[in-house]
């Protein structure tokens, strides 16, 4: 593959044993279109005995490509339109111009297609896996101005026929496709790697707070056994003291933690604060070394069954946040613990529309607790693992914005 700056009616980026213009064309010219029939939510059914597809599922199932159909249902196929292997779909409505202009491959005929789906049945000298890439992502903005509508947008088989196209020869779109299902399947491993990790993660959780899985300490022995508390025999609570929206500065001379931020910024560990503030320190809550911090409202109950641990002294600690701390706790341990038996935490929470958590409310938890140097170990091994899970995001993430440059080099 090399990368060839050739005139603009042809592809930037080139197989070497490609050459000349990808032909322009309208998409009528290539193809016929059909509209897919009514298939309901209540039609699904686990043991349909026939394979279907609703306009819904391309949004939130499939990609590019759907190589297994995951619904079924009972409706009659003699009243639904029936798919043909190289068929792309593409939803006739939608909530965004943009989410319309998603386009799926169905590699399988007898397929039933289910109502609000435009159909493009492409002649036999087209790849249907190169259409659904290119549609999707090399002029998938040209699709979205064809949608009409505000609060619900539409796309019309009419307005689909007079899309300009640019098409190279079968055996290039073939080669084309090829390359972005390989892609394609490398980000799947990853993503199931980590799936993967994340299940071996919750069920190693759920070993060692039960005890099923003990460590042993340096050299080889067993520890002793966990002994049970309440909460409030051995920890400490504060409050943090109120940080609105409009302290926060990007160039603040103080680090801080909103309680909305222990949501959408932290999970059990916080290692780098993002925010700042030139709230004065003298006027501020701050934190110390080994601080467990909980939301003490939200709108749901298992929202404050989270906890995240600091282990920087001096952050500036705003309103709602519950602050944890004991010299007998390890805040690491401790907030794995809170994932593990988040049930329990849920049990404590007030509210009806607002939910809240307080200190004397956590003061009653029970806590089976292990001496400190078997908590640093189980601390490390899960932390070890959610660095193999970020590890495992980032490479995907870089993954997909590869595959992202790839198409748009491919179908400038």
């Amino acid at each position: 593959m090399v990368v060839n700056f050739s005139p603009k009616t042809t592809s930037r980026l080139r197989f070497p044993e490609f050459s000349g213009v990808w032909e322009e064309k309208k998409l009528g010219e290539i193809a016929t279109f059909l509209k897919g029939k009514g298939i309901s939510k209540e039609d699904i059914s686990i043991n349909g005995k026939n394979k279907c597809i609703r306009y819904g599922e391309l949004y939130t199932q499939y990609n590019e490509i759907i190589t297994e159909v995951k619904s079924k249902t009972n409706f009659s196929s003699s009243g639904a339109l029936a798919s043909e292997e190289n068929d792309v779909l593409i939803p006739s409505s939608g909530e965004t111009s943009l989410d319309i202009a998603t386009t799926c491959c169905v590699k399988e005929a007898g397929v039933l297609l289910g109502g609000d789906l435009n159909v493009i049945r492409l002649n036999k000298y087209q790849s249907g896996d190169f259409f659904s890439y290119y549609l999707s992502n090399g002029i998938n903005l040209r699709i979205a101005k064809l949608a009409q509508g505000n609060s619900v947008v539409h796309l019309y088989a009419s307005h689909l026929k007079t899309l300009k196209i640019k098409s190279p020869s079968l055996d290039e779109q073939q080669k084309i496709a090829s390359l972005f299902i390989a892609v394609d399947g490398w980000i799947s491993n990853l993503k199931a790697q980590e799936k993967s990790l994340e299940r071996y993660k919750k069920g190693m959780m759920q070993k060692i707070f039960s005890q099923q899985t003990r460590f042993k300490d340096d050299n080889g022995k067993d520890f002793s056994k966990w002994e049970e508390k309440k909460l409030g025999e051995i920890v400490t609570f504060l409050k943090g003291k109120g940080i609105s929206k409009e302290d926060i500065s990007i160039n603040g001379k103080n680090k801080c933690i909103r309680y909305g931020e222990l949501y959408t910024e932290y999970n059990e560990q916080i290692k780098e604060v993002v925010s700042r503030t030139d709230v004065d320190l003298n006027t501020s809550k701050l934190s110390k070394a080994n601080d467990i911090l909980m939301p003490t409202s939200d709108v749901t109950p298992s929202g404050l069954a989270t906890a995240s641990a600091l282990n920087e002294s001096g952050i500036i600690l705003g309103g709602d946040i519950l602050i944890i701390r004991s010299k007998f706790i390890n805040n690491i341990f401790f907030c794995y613990w809170i994932k593990a038996n988040k049930k329990e935490v849920m049990r404590l929470v007030n509210g009806v529309t607002v939910y809240h958590l307080y200190g004397s409310d956590m003061s009653r938890l029970e806590i089976k607790l292990p001496k400190p140097e078997e908590q640093q170990k189980i601390a490390d091994f899960l932390t070890s693992l959610d660095d193999l899970i970020k590890s495992k995001l980032i490479k995907i993430s870089q993954a997909e914005k590869w595959k992202k440059g790839l198409m748009q080099m491919m179908f400038v």
